[in-house]
Parts: C-alpha cells; structure tokens; sequence
C-alpha cells in the first residue's frame, strides 16, 4: 500500500509538473539577441551568434562574482488591485520539492498566513486525488505493452525502473501518464511545493478552493490519440539524458524570480521536432485555454479580496497569460515587495 501511494505521490507531482516542464522538450537551450534587441530561445542555434545556455551553471558564476542581488528579482508574488476590492495576491509556483523551493520567503510566507482563503489549480482533498489516480490507469484489460509492442515497452519499462516503479506498475498505466512520470527526477519526501502551500492552508483553517476539477485538467491528456500519447512517450524517452540539465536550469530561473526568461525558455523546450500539431494543442490546451478558465474562475475570490492565489509559473506571463487577461478585466497587477 505504501509503494503504490509513493507511485502516486510520483505521478500527481507529474501531472502538476507538466505545464512547466514539457519532457519531450528537453534538449540544449541557445539563447540570441536580433536587430532590434529582442531576446530568442530556441532548442536550435538559428543564428551564428547564439549562446547554448546553462542557467544552472550561470547562476553558481553569478553568485561567486556577487551578483546575486543584481539577478534576483524576487519570489514570484503579485499583488492584485482594483477599485473597492481588498486586496489580493497570486503567486507563481514550480512544481517541485527541491528545498530551496519549499524554504519559502518572508515576504510569501507573510502573505499567505494573512489571507482570507487559499485557491490552487486543483484542491488536493482525497477525494480528488482518488479521482485523479483512476485516470491514470489504463481500462481493464488493455496493457501498456499491448498498445506499445514489446521492444517500445521494454525500453519504459527499463526507464520506469530507475524511478522504482516496477513493469507490472507500468503495464498498467496510460502512455502520457508514463511520460509524465519519466519526466520528473526520483522524489525525495513527495512534499513539493503546491502541497505544502496546501497543508498549510489546512493547518491554519484557510479556506481551500481549486480552479479545475481533476477531470478537467486530465482530459486534456486522456483526450489525446494513440498514435500521439505514443509520440510523446517516445520523445520522452529520448530525451532522458537532458532531464536533470533543463530541471536545473528551470530551478535557477525561479529562484531568481527571472518570470519572463523562464517563460521565453519553456516555450522553447515546447517545440516538438517533426509534430507542430502536436506542440500547437499542447500549448493550447495545457496553458491558453487553461489561463482562461482559472482567470474566469478566481473571479469570486478576487471579489471577496484577500485572497492567496497560486499557480504555475508559465500560466502568469505572456499576452494570453493570467496577469495580462487579468489587467484586461480592470486589474491593477504589480510585483509584489
């Protein structure tokens, strides 16, 4: 019972990982400034002056050289306004439970413990997590392997492996649901950030709300075809060996509080070799039609004001992201300090 609860615990951390680390996306990162100055990320080196980037190995350069102030812009914590409104905040998460993650700043921390209620993507009751456990699986009688071919599933079932999931496990579970699992490291304690800001919520009597129902935020996986849980699946396993350099680099950019070059980085990442369809419905399902949905949403808790709102990061940024869709509403959206 404990092994399949941690199994759990892997894949849940997955499917709220997934809308900032794309796994079939991870590859070397080239960064190049054009004419005009604009700054262009790409998994490919378009132009003769692009630098390949290591955030990860930039930020430890940084940090020797003093630099630190200079590259921190601060947790990822906003302040919302409008006129005859309390108050309220979103904050910006990344799906993970490095430790310098969950070491939570004042500032954040400050905030969340005087708000008036608690929204997330979706509320981690049991009851959800029950729900969200039943998708994951494939429908009685059908196999991974039987939808794979043996020598596909081998490969998985060897890279579910180093993550302590055994084939019986994996023959058991959907396609994208594998590749999602295959894209987050090993976990440590299973506490990430999300549920952390989550049980403190509980233990402080904070009112908890989600924006998606567990439905909702799956459909967009279960709604894929065969042949494209397939793909991704594939490129997943391809990229494995880039897996802990693009997490790295995504860790140093959050806990710099760089908002805008993470987005410009993952986007990136996003781009799919040889499958623009692909990439096209992803980053539609998974980020524009969500933004939509959850800014829609908060509207009742933004109504009643003080209200504590945590999201991914990549849902924040961008001209389809929540900050600016909230701004079109009348919002007044700044960094919070």
């Amino acid at each position: 019972m404990k092994k399949c609860l941690q199994i759990f615990a892997l894949i849940f951390i997955s499917a709220f990982v997934f809308p900032e680390f794309i796994p079939s996306g991870y590859c070397e990162i080239y960064k190049w400034v054009d004419e005009n100055g604009i700054s262009h990320y790409s998994d490919r080196p378009y132009s003769k002056e692009a630098e390949q980037l290591n955030q990860a190995e930039k930020s430890k350069k940084n940090n020797k050289a003093g630099n630190s102030e200079k590259n921190n812009f601060g947790p990822l914590l906003f302040k919302i306004e409008k006129d005859n409104l309390a108050p309220s905040h979103l904050f910006g998460t990344i799906h993970t439970e490095d430790e310098r993650v969950l070491n939570l700043p004042s500032l954040v921390l400050d905030v969340f413990n005087s708000s008036s209620s608690f929204t997330m993507e979706i509320d981690m009751n049991i009851v959800n997590l029950l729900k969200m456990s039943s998708q994951l699986i494939l429908p009685q009688g059908e196999s991974l392997e039987g939808l794979l071919g043996a020598d596909f599933f081998n490969q998985t079932a060897l890279a579910m492996e180093t993550l302590s999931i055994s084939r019986e496990v994996a023959n058991r579970m959907k396609p994208w649901a594998v590749a999602m699992t295959l894209s987050m490291p090993k976990p440590k304690t299973g506490m990430f950030l999300d549920l952390l800001l989550y049980t403190r919520a509980i233990k402080k009597g904070i009112p908890v709300y989600g924006l998606e129902s567990p439905e909702e935020q799956l459909d967009i996986f279960d709604t894929m075809s065969l042949d494209d849980q397939k793909f991704f699946l594939k490129a997943t396993l391809d990229s494995l060996s880039k897996k802990k350099q693009v997490l790295d680099q995504f860790h140093a950019l959050y806990l710099a509080g760089n908002m805008d070059e993470l987005y410009t980085m993952s986007m990136a990442t996003m781009e799919l070799k040889n499958n623009t369809r692909l990439e096209k419905y992803i980053i539609k399902r998974l980020l524009t039609d969500r933004n939509i949905l959850m800014t829609k949403r908060m509207q009742p808790r933004l109504k009643k004001g003080n209200a504590f709102i945590a999201v991914g990061t990549l849902h924040l940024p961008g001209r389809q992201g929540i900050i600016s869709l909230l701004k079109k509403m009348g919002y007044k959206v700044e960094r919070a300090r």
